[in-house]
């Protein structure tokens, strides 16, 4: 199976936080809600036998 796309297509900017502690994130950006690398296409490949 062999599987292409790309993250963030529109290349949007990322979501906002307020939170500034706790979960371990940055002031203004939640890892879990965005890939800070923007626009981004990706390869996976697998294969059984």
């Amino acid at each position: 199976m062999l599987t292409l796309g790309i993250n963030n297509l529109l290349d949007r900017d990322s979501s906002r936080s307020l939170r500034s502690g706790g979960v371990g994130h940055q002031l203004g950006f939640d890892p879990r809600y965005h890939d800070p690398y923007g626009r981004v296409p990706y390869l996976q490949a697998a294969y059984t036998f």
